[in-house]
């Protein structure tokens, strides 16, 4: 590295001169460094300290631009990234061929990144190799590129999606396509630099195969390499059937955590009688391809073994789905894991991921469809008849279901299972961070029959003007910490009278006494007694009384 940073020529006098001053003697290291910068009249000052006096061996972190109307066309910019508080400021050879041309750029590499300017334009066969013969001691290199982070093909269309390059806010971008193994040069297809993180290719033909590839372009016109490219084939959607049920469970060997293939397939053909559907077995069939998923107006997918995940591989086949306008639920053991950032953020809303690994899930609770509650009966004892491995959602902005869990849960009372609705696409998204099967099969099936019909036909079956056949009384999430939702349900009008007691049997709130007519009613309980004084910690009573009939509840308050 010393003799890259004096040169040939000066390097050799310099070890002449050491071997001549100091042969049959002693010498230390600040005698070899004075001599360097003696001949070299360079200041090596930092060189010294980084590279014996101090420790660590850096990283190089790099980008190529070019700027064909700049006088000095290619731009590196070159960081130095330390493993140790040593700061690094380095020379790095670059060997440039372009064609018939070859060249070697020696770049300067700081950590705060330093810009170099050269003389040879890039070609799109231009080949730089860097740190040309290992000429400096280096950890590692990376050559930073933007990175097409979506490639979701659907009907006729591309959606492309991209992260800020360098996290920098000045930075547009330019969207190029080409056909695959295709030796045409890439066509741009954005007239201007775009602001935006996200283009949708709607020239893009259907049955032929693509390339996209993303470039970065700041204010000064540099244009950056391009990203590695990514592949779609948009195909056709009919959406001339309903109903498709991928089923990615294995076939297991029957056990209560491991179901086989015929105990899921009874369980969810009961859930949806007399619904008519297609089943798709992944386990014979492989992955669904994005032809079969547009036959589909909605697409139920479910995973319902904790050993396998194999929608990670698949996130741009069914976001391409959504896009051009399909409706999807999605439930499994840990399967919102495999969900890409970009895939959540756009299908499910800015959502953040909470997980609970120990059993802690008792039940789901909705005001639009009823309760869900762990069928213990599908358990291992150890669970205590809770389910874990349960993801909830912070910030939903429409959960559909809450979690009631175990109090020391982290996603106690948050959402359970999300939905999210593309106006413009026409698209739905329905995400549970527990699966279905492990859920007793009449609220399952509850659920399915109501959210079936409404995502297809918009026209839910659980009217709340059509009077309930049973009185029903039901609270989320319990327990609870500033208020609990209660949803009552009445076969009939007359009189209602809602009342919590302590465990003493003294009554602490009436919460609502008087006439209802029938149908589904809402109430909320925040945790005060009558007088408005916070109750304490503890068990209560929740009691409904309706035409003679009596139903009770334990709630949980926790503060």
């Amino acid at each position: 590295m010393l003799r890259l940073r004096l040169g040939d020529a000066l390097f050799f006098q310099l070890l002449q001169t050491w071997f001549d001053t100091y042969k049959h003697g002693n010498a230390i290291t600040a005698e070899f460094q004075a001599m360097a910068e003696a001949i070299s009249g360079q200041d090596l000052e930092q060189f010294f300290d980084q590279w014996i006096y101090n420790a660590g061996i850096p990283t190089l972190e790099y980008s190529v631009w070019s700027n064909p109307g700049w006088y000095q066309p290619l731009k590196i910019i070159a960081k130095t990234v330390s493993n140790t508080s040593t700061p690094f400021h380095i020379e790095v050879p670059f060997r440039f061929v372009s064609g018939t041309q070859a060249d070697s750029l020696l770049v300067q590499a700081n950590p705060s990144g330093q810009i170099n300017y050269f003389d040879p334009a890039l070609t799109p066969d231009s080949d730089l190799t860097p740190n040309h013969n290992n000429w400096t001691l280096l950890r590692g290199i990376s050559e930073l590129k933007p990175v097409l982070a979506e490639c979701l093909p659907s009907n006729s269309s591309v959606l492309l999606g991209w992260d800020r390059f360098l996290d920098d806010g000045s930075l547009n971008y330019n969207v190029y396509r080409r056909l695959l193994d295709s030796p045409d040069d890439w066509q741009l297809l954005n007239p201007e630099p775009l602001d935006e993180l996200s283009f949708t290719d709607l020239s893009a033909q259907n049955g032929i195969t693509y390339q996209y590839a993303l470039a970065a372009v700041d204010p000064g016109g540099w244009v950056s390499r391009i990203s590695e490219p990514l592949a779609a084939t948009p195909v056709p959607f009919s959406f001339a059937e309903n109903l498709l049920v991928v089923d990615e469970t294995r076939d297991g060997n029957g056990a209560n955590i491991n179901p086989d293939d015929a105990m899921v397939d009874a369980y969810y053909d009961a859930a949806l009688s007399p619904i008519p559907y297609t089943q798709w077995d992944v386990a014979s069939l492989g992955l669904p391809p994005l032809l079969a998923l547009g036959e589909y107006r909605l697409v139920l997918w479910h995973a319902d073994d904790f050993s396998q995940n194999q929608l990670l591989d698949h996130l741009n086949t069914l976001g391409g789905y959504l896009f051009g306008g399909g409706k999807v639920i999605i439930s499994g053991w840990k399967t919102p894991s495999v969900l890409a950032g970009h895939f959540l953020d756009r299908f499910g809303g800015n959502i953040d991921l909470i997980y609970d690994n120990s059993a802690s899930l008792i039940s789901a609770q909705s005001l639009a469809y009823g309760e869900l509650m762990v069928d213990p009966d599908k358990v291992i004892a150890p669970w205590n008849g809770m389910l874990p491995y349960i993801y909830t959602f912070g910030n939903a902005a429409d959960p559909i279901y809450t979690a009631t869990m175990n109090p020391a849960a982290q996603g106690n009372g948050a959402c359970a299972a999300l939905r999210k609705t593309d106006t413009d696409t026409g698209s739905a998204f329905i995400l549970f961070g527990f699966p279905l099967y492990f859920m007793q099969p009449a609220g399952v099936r509850a659920f399915l029959q109501n959210v079936i019909p409404e995502l297809l036909d918009g026209t839910p079956n659980n009217d709340p003007a059509v009077p309930p056949l049973f009185a029903s009384l039901k609270v989320f999430p319990n327990p609870f910490k500033a208020s609990a939702h209660l949803q009552v349900s009445l076969p009939e009008k007359g009189p209602l009278r809602l009342t919590v007691f302590n465990l003493r049997g003294q009554a602490v709130r009436r919460i609502f006494a008087g006439d209802k007519s029938p149908g589904v009613h809402s109430f909320t309980f925040n945790g005060c007694d009558d007088n408005g004084a916070p109750l304490s910690n503890g068990i209560y009573l929740l009691r409904m009384d309706h035409a003679g009939k009596t139903l009770s509840r334990k709630i949980s308050l926790i503060k």
